[in-house]
């Protein structure tokens, strides 16, 4: 690999890692709130219930289904764009390595100065 392919390299793989951080962000809003409502509906659900404890809980469940489920998705979604984000960080720190290693190779040979 080439200086200049390296450059490009990690200056495409930051542009990506820039573009999945700012899609992070909504995704955690949305979640926040899906997870909000699905606390809610589950607090009232809650409290029109009655029986023992698994009949409340079943009650509970099924009158939650949909915002349980939007709540479970949006975090599935997030924590997805957050492994994105992990995993480019990851290959920005790789390529930070390879460009020390070519600047001691550099230097060793003397075709670099500091």
């Amino acid at each position: 690999m080439t200086l200049v392919q390296l450059e490009e390299n990690i200056l495409a793989a930051l542009a990506e890692l820039r573009e999945a951080r700012r899609k992070l962000e909504p995704l955690a809003q949305d979640w926040a709130l899906a997870d909000q409502s699905y606390r809610k509906a589950q607090s009232i659900a809650y409290a029109k219930s009655s029986g023992t404890i698994p009949e409340r809980k079943a009650f509970v469940d099924d009158q939650c289904n949909q915002e349980m489920y939007a709540a479970h998705s949006l975090e599935a979604i997030r924590e997805a764009a957050k492994e994105n984000v992990r995993a480019l960080q990851t290959e920005v720190s790789a390529y930070q390595t390879l460009a020390s290693l070519l600047k001691s190779e550099m230097q060793l040979e003397g075709r670099y100065e500091t």
